[in-house]
């Protein structure tokens, strides 16, 4: 049987081109996105947003395949895809041409992990090359919309005009076995008219943890903080020098795999009690009840679980979300996502987040060979259910601070923005980095008594490694 797919342009449909500069397709509004990290050896990789859809197209040139029958080379393609799946079923062929070009599908299904997913596998015989499309989706949406996948990939089509390839660049977590970093970092807090500014040092070791884990750990050597406070207050002073003291002694250490998977934080129940300790002496008045809301507004500001969460969301951030990905020098990569913060409770909010791989660069100033690439990660979380979530978060702060009923309390947060923006030079063959700048921006509206007025907390990190 022979089926005719319609070349005609779907409506609102970008042209999404493949790096070697040979196919493209046309892709529904801005539904379907470019991917780093599916079909890494893929000349084309896009899956919807939300991950769920995905189309790969693998290309192969005259001299990479043996001679053989469009339907043999579609057979033979399309049972490596069923060896690697529990249960795997495949169909009979099934003949179609695409933009004039004939073809062959196979429609495969099986499990991967615990969940079943349909597999379309499609060889197309094109005039300068044989290209091998593979899109998936989870069984149960396949059933719901059959002809989803088929609506992409329809579109395939080799470019009328060759253009000239376009060269990734691939991230590797492959630290060595065993090693320790020199690090020095600066950081700098501007809350309105207050300046905070932090300098140290120290060093990150890390070591094999049995056979697949592998041990890190941060020790603080030296810091030092200043403040453009001009009313010295020295018994602030100590209290802001005795809870850095704790917050950078024994910090806790992190275990992650060896592929660069987090897998958990040691020794934190230790470190929060000591830290929760520190900040609680300048919170806490003398009465038992006045402890009692301390260290429930403690709880609130700084959790234990919210601690965990961000250890492991720089870990994320930093190594993890990079690895195993191919990366197109200049592409940014967009994905749609939750955000959750421990202090505003279990509701998530969406957020949006890109990836960049910029280009080349120096590891330091001796590397002539531009050993090192620089990555830009930032995350953005705004919107009506954000806002709401931290105005109750606020208003339930002061509330607790000053001890007031929140019926007595004018104050709203109209708006609220938090931006963040990692920069990070890496070894692109090892993870290993050299330099980090981290940066966040909080920017709110605040209403007060019919008065309005925009605030921001802007907080920047610096830190270098050297090995």
């Amino acid at each position: 049987m022979l089926l005719l797919w319609a070349s005609s342009t779907l409506a609102g449909a970008r042209t999404l081109y493949s790096d070697d500069g040979l196919s493209e397709i046309s892709v529904p509004g801005e539904r379907w996105l470019v991917r780093p990290h599916v079909g890494r050896a893929a000349a084309l990789r896009v899956t919807d947003t939300q991950g769920d859809s995905v189309l790969v197209v693998n290309t192969y040139l005259p001299d990479e395949l043996e001679p053989m029958p469009l339907d043999k080379l579609s057979r033979k393609l399309s049972t490596r895809l069923l060896d690697d799946l529990r249960d795997g079923r495949i169909s009979p062929a099934r003949k179609l041409t695409l933009h004039g070009r004939p073809a062959v599908e196979h429609e495969i299904s099986g499990f991967d992990g615990d969940a079943r997913f349909t597999y379309l596998s499609t060889v197309v015989e094109g005039k300068s090359a044989k290209h091998h499309l593979i899109a998936w989706m989870p069984e149960a949406s396949y059933k719901a919309k059959p002809n989803l996948l088929r609506e992409v990939f329809s579109s395939f089509r080799e470019s009328a005009k060759p253009r000239p390839a376009r060269e990734r660049i691939d991230l590797e977590f492959n630290w060595p076995h065993r090693g320790e970093a020199k690090i020095s970092y600066a950081s700098k807090r501007v809350k309105r008219d207050d300046v905070l500014e932090m300098q140290g040092g120290g060093t990150i070791t890390w070591r094999p943890l049995g056979e697949n884990e592998v041990l890190i750990s941060t020790r603080a050597t030296d810091f030092k903080m200043t403040s453009n406070d001009k009313k010295k207050d020295q018994k602030k002073e100590d209290y802001m020098q005795n809870l850095l003291q704790q917050a950078m002694t024994q910090i806790p250490d992190y275990v992650v795999s060896t592929g660069g998977d987090f897998i958990r934080i040691e020794n934190m129940g230790p470190y929060y009690e000591r830290f929760e300790k520190a900040m609680l002496e300048g919170l806490s008045g003398d009465s038992d009840e006045a402890q009692a809301k301390a260290k429930q507004l403690m709880k609130r500001l700084i959790s234990e679980e919210g601690l965990r969460a961000s250890l492991e969301d720089d870990w994320n951030s930093n190594v993890y979300n990079w690895t195993g990905g191919s990366y197109l020098p200049g592409e940014t990569y967009t994905y749609f996502t939750q955000y959750q913060a421990a202090a505003l409770g279990d509701t998530q909010f969406p957020m949006t987040l890109t990836q960049q791989l910029t280009g080349r660069v120096a590891c330091h100033a001796n590397d002539e060979k531009q050993s090192c690439v620089r990555l830009v990660h930032t995350t953005r979380v705004s919107g009506p259910g954000f806002t709401q979530a931290m105005h109750q978060f606020v208003v339930k702060t002061v509330q607790d601070m000053a001890g007031v009923d929140g019926k007595d309390i004018k104050l709203s947060i109209d708006s609220a923005e938090v931006v963040k923006t990692l920069t990070l030079i890496v070894d692109p063959e090892t993870m290993m980095p050299y330099e980090e700048n981290k940066s966040s921006v909080t920017t709110t509206v605040i209403s007060e008594s019919g008065h309005s007025q925009t605030a921001q907390d802007i907080n920047e990190t610096s830190t270098r490694y050297t090995y």
